[in-house]
């Protein structure tokens, strides 16, 4: 789903932007809407915004993140 999105959006001349929460971000257990881990997600999307890592915008990108995500789906 995200390669035909990709697809689409360069071959209508559109920009790509995606964003993720990566493996490094530690499952906090409980239904992840507790206070603490929306705190901790908000510090990660932060350091990851602040680290210039936070868009992924090129196919070969789409590819790691989708490994980074496949775990959490499943």
């Amino acid at each position: 789903m995200l390669a035909q999105t990709y697809d689409v959006a360069t071959r209508e001349g559109l920009s790509f932007h995606l964003s993720y929460i990566g493996q490094d971000h530690p499952d906090s257990g409980g239904t992840g809407f507790e206070t603490d881990a929306m705190r901790q997600l908000y510090d990660y999307g932060y350091k990851k915004a602040r680290s210039g890592a936070f868009w992924v915008t090129d196919l070969s990108q789409v590819g790691a993140a989708k490994a980074a995500v496949a775990p959490a789906i499943r």
